[in-house]
């Protein structure tokens, strides 16, 4: 029983890594950066102009965080967060 149940997680871990870069993906265009839902719904649209910076973060910054949930996709408008 604990085998089985280890074994499940273990599936849908290795699903989710493979499977999410089909469920949601990120499109560059000349004006904007959109976030797509199986390449065809867009999720978030956030244009060049409002982007003030990029950060690149580690693995072990991320402290296993989902990197999307971010407040400024949670909050109608972004926040900041300064």
């Amino acid at each position: 029983m604990l085998l089985d149940f280890i074994l499940f997680v273990a599936l849908v871990l290795l699903f989710y890594q493979l499977g999410m870069r089909y469920v949601l993906t990120y499109r560059f265009t000349d004006e904007d950066v959109r976030a797509v839902l199986f390449g065809v719904v867009p999720v978030s649209v956030r244009r060049y102009r409002f982007i003030t910076e990029v950060h690149a973060t580690s693995f072990p910054e991320m402290r296993f965080s989902l990197a999307w949930r971010t407040p400024q996709d949670l909050l109608p408008g972004g926040c900041d967060l300064e």
